[in-house]
């Protein structure tokens, strides 16, 4: 059997230190020259940074700190290094600096920070020790979880018919291997896997280890690198007790036809959904109150303990309880209600509803996987063992509204994990991903798995909300703020407006004093709302009223607070204005107020495609302010008298699309996941653009809005589900659907086109996708073979069809798309097949950015320990560092950072000197890297790639055991990528781009 490295470690050093380990002595050359030399001979080897411990002493002071703390250093040691800032002052012979920690935790005169994330110089460094270092030996010089992949941490895949235990396979042979390396303190399992699917064993490696190692363990089929995962997070707005009418239905239910199967008796019964999250509060009465059998949440575990985290290095810890109590989101508890909560008939204080609710599929047997520690990220080998747990414990369905930066169809634990229970049947719902503000090509994994159905956020028709009342009594909805919430009962003030440009209130509002100040907010002001209404506190005012901020605030414990959102403020805004003195009404008392945006896509929802430009997400459910359970803890962070909140994300889509599968699997059985999602997708809903007469784009809903009614009750079965017609280069001359009448009695289809609008995400010189894609209105030509077809009872017709690019500039590689309809001729609804294509050869898509005009925003380059630019012809000394700087415009299967020489080369013939490298950081190497983002954002790394050089270079990325420092001399550092459909084998397929050349000095 052929054993392989299944994926390499996409290495993001953002903040690793420049100052590199010394060399081991130089190797042989390999005779590397091409591109393409260079990525046949890493790929699929590397699996990531492989830190070791540094020594105690270290004369050229390359390793930093590495002797404890309370040890004298050697006198040769008490200055600081040739070339260190000026406040790098506090070595360990000298006293600390003043207002230090005793302890010394603070290191040097500068204030430090915890997290170095955006301090590339490295002066702040951190203020603890690493996990599970008392000593204070062997500090990091960057954080434990750096990059998107945990370090030094490994999954081996065995053969389900192995007949030894796992981890028992990885230490017999490893410690026998090199018993020095490997040992019972260095050799830490994470999680065993053993099902009919997939059995396998993670662990870390605590010591400098060649990685090739592992693959000669007995048995083993692949090895993947662990990688990190975010924790998920969403927008929250506080939910106090209101006193409603009970006719106002605070569920989405109406906008997905839910509340057609409920009331048909449909409450999904018999049906197992299996949640994978941050773990359920359980104990909420919403949630059947209990956990095992014959409870509402029969099922699942906790595959990690609360101590877990990526950040802190800690190791998971199973328990057979999911009980979450301590998350300040309580993100697990509102998921699972969103499916099966039971909010009615509920007098338990605190657990009290606005609103008496029921979940999508209340009746449903839930399971939960906690999968989260109280905070921090969470890794692909739990997620991966969750999934495969659920399929074990008999889930049809399984929730998970977490996912990380989505590159290539399967290409993660994770992914692997959901595509092999998928084709054992399970149904497997994940959501799309809230980066949407940051454009195209955001979808996350594992959503975009090929069976997983990636779910977008649309928001909700209406939302709950307290009110204020003018004169005249007309009502104006507002947001409260979670840190004291808003206003009780009927209290009158006056509302005196702010100077607009005040948004951190510096100025003195005298006339403020027992009224309501309102505040602009502003995000470069640079204070954020607690700083906005301390202020109105500090003026006396007796509430504060935050305006154009497009979530919720946090408000201030001081004061009431609240926000107004786009449609409301400039109501209030010129009401005073035309009378400053008037009293309005500040009550809690709520009303449903219809949204603007209902059923048009929320903001935070990710774009498609993958990188293969296969459509995702598939489909959309409600995810913009969806109410559900919380935990009593996550109600006091919010400062919330009750058990429940209003939360936004395709966190909340997902988990309301989840149980309209739990409802169709109750009325129509347990169909195949692709039949299953051809009835989801045929009976979507085809919505606008916001605030548009643009039909929206599948690259942002696929199929449309979930209809669970349509999809269950429609005998029209057109597939394939949807059709991803590839970019213009690539697309066919035509497709074959297939329509088949599932009814008793023959039907006459009439077949027609509805053309969604084009989106553009990129600009003119600017290699990042572009926040805010725009849509026009540029029809793709769709041709039918047949107008109208009459298919018998049972029977089926074919269709072809052919789809002609629209005309765009094919430099920006918009998307076309729309729908192929077939309406029926006995009244039923439409049935609809989703299309989405791409005009432009993508394989000219810029990979590597070299120009942005954000402002603030950094492109491709190298630069200096300083932080400034390294020009044409520099000398620079490569003991103090060198940063260079990869920013991904586009997605990429591989990316790695070499040297080369400055000089001439003969043509076709460019020498690599090797992959730069950093001992502990790993090498330069990235397999799968996912592309840049210019703001922060929730799966997608800001600001680029960057990794450290001191002039060390590696032939050997897998655990840079072959280490070659090159003498000083004229350099250039050269960044490749491969293009999209590119072939690694093919030099012609990488895009490459060369910094100025530079000489490097010791």
């Amino acid at each position: 059997m052929k054993l392989s490295l299944s994926v390499a470690s996409a290495l993001a050093l953002s903040s690793s230190a420049y100052a590199a380990q010394t060399p081991r002595p130089a190797a042989k050359s390999t005779g590397l020259k091409n591109v393409a030399d260079v990525a046949a001979a890493f790929q699929n080897i590397n699996l990531g940074p492989t830190a070791g411990v540094a020594p105690v002493i270290d004369p050229n002071r390359q390793h930093w700190f590495t002797v404890p703390k309370t040890t004298p250093a050697p006198a040769s040691l008490t200055g600081p290094a040739k070339g260190d800032a000026p406040d790098r002052q506090h070595w360990f012979g000298t006293p600390p600096a003043a207002g230090d920690a005793p302890d010394r935790q603070h290191w040097f005169s500068v204030a430090p920070v915890v997290d170095a994330a955006g301090d590339p110089d490295r002066q702040h460094w951190f203020t603890a020790p690493a996990a599970g270092d008392p000593g204070r030996q062997h500090w990091l010089t960057a954080p434990k979880s750096s990059g998107p992949y945990l370090p030094n941490s490994y999954l081996v895949e065995f053969d389900p018919t192995h007949p030894i235990n796992p981890m028992t396979t990885v230490k017999n042979f490893l410690t026998s291997h090199d018993p020095k390396t490997y040992n019972a303190k260095t050799l830490h399992a994470r999680t065993t896997i053993s099902t009919p699917l997939f059995k396998g064993q993670s662990f870390t490696i605590d010591a400098q280890h060649n990685a090739a190692d592992l693959l000669k363990i007995p048995g083993a089929k692949k090895i993947y690198p662990v990688r990190i995962i975010k924790r998920p997070t969403v927008q929250r707005t506080a939910a106090k007790s209101l006193a409603v009418s009970a006719d106002q239905d605070i569920t989405s239910h109406a906008q997905t036809g839910v509340a057609e199967q409920h009331a048909a008796g449909n409450f999904g019964k018999g049906v197992k959904v299996a949640v994978v999250d941050t773990g359920v509060y359980y104990k909420h009465p919403a949630l059947g109150g209990c956990f095992g059998k014959g409870c509402k949440i029969s099922f699942g575990k906790d595959l990690v303990g609360d101590n877990y985290s990526t950040e802190l290095g800690t190791s998971p810890v199973e328990d057979p309880d999911p009980l979450d109590n301590c998350s300040d989101e309580a993100h697990g508890t509102h998921t699972t209600g969103i499916i099966g909560a039971d909010a009615r008939n509920i007098n338990t204080p605190g657990f009290v509803p606005a609103r008496p609710f029921t979940g999508v599929a209340p009746s449903a047997t839930l399971g939960h996987y906690r999968v989260f520690g109280c905070s921090g990220s969470t890794s692909s080998d739990v997620m991966a063992k969750a999934i495969y747990s659920a399929f074990e414990d008999g889930a049809d369905i399984i929730s998970m509204s977490i996912g990380s930066a989505g590159v290539v169809p399967v290409g993660e634990i994770d992914s692997v994990a959901v595509e092999r229970v998928a084709k054992a049947g399970v149904h497997v719902v994940v959501s799309a991903g809230n980066d949407g503000g940051e454009g195209l090509f955001t979808t996350g994994s594992p959503s975009v798995a090929p069976s997983a159905y990636s779910v977008a956020a649309y928001d909700i028709h209406a939302i709950l909300q307290p009110q204020i009342f003018d004169t005249a009594g007309k009502a104006y909805p507002y947001a409260p703020a979670a840190a004291h919430g808003g206003w009780k009962g009927d209290q009158q003030f006056q509302i005196v407006v702010a100077d607009p440009n005040d948004h951190c209130v510096a100025k003195k509002y005298p006339e403020a004093a027992g009224k309501v100040l309102m505040v602009q907010y502003s995000p470069s002001a640079g204070c954020g709302t607690s700083k906005m209404c301390l202020g109105a506190s500090q003026n006396n005012a007796t509430g504060c009223l935050i305006y154009g901020l497009p979530g919720a605030a946090a408000g201030n414990a001081a004061i009431s607070g609240a926000v107004l959102d786009a449609q409301t403020a400039p109501l209030v805004l010129a009401a005073v204005a035309k009378n400053p003195t008037a009293m309005w009404h500040f009550t809690d008392k709520s009303a449903l107020f219809k949204s603007a945006t209902a059923s048009t896509a929320s903001s935070f929802s990710s774009y498609g495609t993958d990188i293969e430009l296969n459509m995702k997400p598939d489909i959309a459910s409600i995810g913009g302010n969806v109410y559900s359970t919380v935990s009593p803890h996550a109600a006091q962070v919010a400062a919330s008298d009750v058990s429940y909140a209003y939360m936004s994300g395709t966190s909340m889509a997902c988990p309301n699309f989840a149980g309209a599968v739990a409802l169709f699997i109750e009325a129509r059985g347990r169909l195949s996941v692709d039949r299953v999602k051809a009835a989801f997708l045929n009976n979507g809903q085809i919505t606008k653009v916001f605030s548009s007469a643009l039909t929206e784009s599948p690259v942002r809903g696929g199929g449309g809005l979930v209809n669970a009614t349509s999809a269950i009750l429609s005998n029209a079965i057109f597939t394939p589900s949807q059709l991803s017609l590839n970019d213009t280069k690539h697309a066919k001359a035509s497709y074959k659907l297939n329509l088949k009448n599932a009814g008793k009695q023959s039907v006459t289809y009439t077949l027609s086109d509805i053309a969604s609008g084009t989106i553009t995400g990129l600009a003119k010189g600017n290699d990042i996708p572009i926040p805010m894609p725009v849509y026009a209105n540029a029809p793709a030509k769709v041709t039918l073979s047949q107008k109208k077809v009459t298919v018998a009872a049972g029977k089926s017709v074919d269709i072809t069809v052919k789809i002609a690019a629209p005309k765009a500039d094919a430099s920006l590689f918009p998307f076309y798309g729309g729908y192929i309809v077939a309406t029926p001729s006995d009244g039923s609804l439409p049935v609809h097949v989703p299309y989405l294509g791409m005009v432009g050869d993508f394989s000219k898509a810029k990979v590597i950015a070299e120009n942005d005009p954000t402002p603030g925003a950094v492109v491709t380059s190298v630069f200096d320990a300083t932080g400034a630019p390294i020009a044409e012809g520099a000398t620079v000394n490569a003991t103090q560092g060198i940063g260079a700087r990869l920013v991904l415009g586009q997605s990429t299967r591989i990316a790695f950072v070499d040297v080369i020489a400055a000089g001439n080369s003969l043509p076709g013939y460019t020498p690599s000197l090797g992959v730069i490298s950093s001992p502990g950081g790993g090498s330069a190497y990235m397999s799968n890297a996912a592309r840049n983002i210019d703001v922060s954002g929730q799966g997608f790394t800001q600001g680029g790639y960057i990794f450290p050089w001191a002039g060390a270079t590696t032939l050997s990325p897998v655990d840079n055991s072959i280490l070659n420092l090159l003498p000083a001399g004229s350099y250039k550092i050269r960044f490749t990528a491969l293009k999209h459909f590119g072939d690694a084998a093919n030099p012609k397929d990488f895009e490459v781009v060369t910094s100025p050349a530079f000489n490097i000095v010791y």
